[in-house]
């Protein structure tokens, strides 16, 4: 809280002195002198104290970094989540004369897979331990679709193709992979 809204407020153990923010953990409004900050979260020396003698030692606040590898990963799920959104685009008409038609059903497929995707691309970015086995699964399942999936499907093997549905899948797996001390914790 700021200052503002604690207007008129006292400090429990000062109360001459104005109150710079409620403890996180008891409630109470302590003045500067009485609090640290752990985290985003100011803490009262007598709260902190119970911490440290309950736990045997003080708390910390530890933030998982975002760094290149994770950073990579997520940029090549983003690719990928891009590419099933407007992958067959070119049939979203079709969607609103028939549900049930190929056409319909492939931009729907399409726009799933974008969803997991992009859920992906979150959990990377959040550092989130769920990434890495979504990640890998999301890749080697495009890959798979992409290899066993009949040539009929597919008008022609384009360099569109291979690269969205093997050199990027690929190249996500690499990410995981050098992420993965961030991911798995």
């Amino acid at each position: 809280m700021s200052n503002k809204d604690l207007d008129g407020i006292m400090c429990v153990k000062h109360p001459y002195r104005p109150a710079k923010a409620f403890c996180a953990i008891c409630g109470k409004p302590y003045c500067e002198a009485d609090l640290t900050k752990i985290g985003n979260e100011y803490v009262c020396y007598d709260c902190l104290r119970a911490l440290v003698k309950k736990y045997g030692k003080e708390p910390t606040v530890q933030f998982k970094s975002i760094t290149l590898p994770v950073l990579f990963t997520a940029l090549v799920f983003s690719l990928l989540t891009v590419y099933f959104v407007f992958a067959h685009i070119e049939f979203l008409p079709k969607l609103g004369e028939d549900l049930k038609s190929p056409e319909a059903r492939i931009f729907i497929r399409d726009l799933i897979i974008a969803l997991f995707f992009g859920i992906e691309v979150l959990l990377v970015l959040l550092t989130n331990k769920n990434a890495f086995v979504l990640g890998i699964f999301l890749s080697l399942w495009i890959m798979l679709n992409f290899l066993t999936n009949p040539v009929m499907d597919l008008p022609e093997l384009t360099t569109e193709y291979i690269v969205f549905r093997i050199v990027l899948p690929i190249l996500g797996i690499l990410g995981l992979m050098l992420s993965r001390k961030n991911l798995v914790r």
